[in-house]
């Protein structure tokens, strides 16, 4: 698949879904599969790189594939601006390797660079 978006507040439940609109209300322990420690180490992570100010962080959501994000902080200002609510926003992709171009004469160099 190609670029994807998605954003969990830090309660853990998903407030926004580029690929899968019906995520959107769920927790993350209910998107994956009831493994409650999978949801608890990519909450951690994710939020661990959101509170850097922005991180890389390679995961996956059920072992079979390894997906790269970056992950952001976003706050939203309650009234009066005495409280705010936080969200992690995470822009990610499959990790895989570019397909060679066929007949490309410049070896090793993905795709071809000629």
């Amino acid at each position: 698949a190609g670029l994807t978006m998605f954003a969990f507040d830090y309660n853990g439940t998903c407030v926004a879904d580029s690929e899968d609109a019906s995520l959107m209300g769920k927790s993350l322990v209910e998107i994956c599969g009831g493994d409650v420690s999978r949801a608890a180490e990519l909450a951690g992570r994710f939020k661990a790189a959101a509170d850097k100010g922005g991180a890389w962080v390679s995961y996956s959501w059920d072992g079979s594939s390894t997906l790269v994000a970056y992950v952001l902080k976003l706050a939203k200002a309650e009234s009066q601006g005495l409280d705010s609510t936080f969200y992690y926003l995470v822009t990610g992709f499959k990790k895989a390797r570019a397909a060679l171009e066929p007949n490309c004469s410049a070896d090793y160099s993905e795709p071809c660079s000629e």
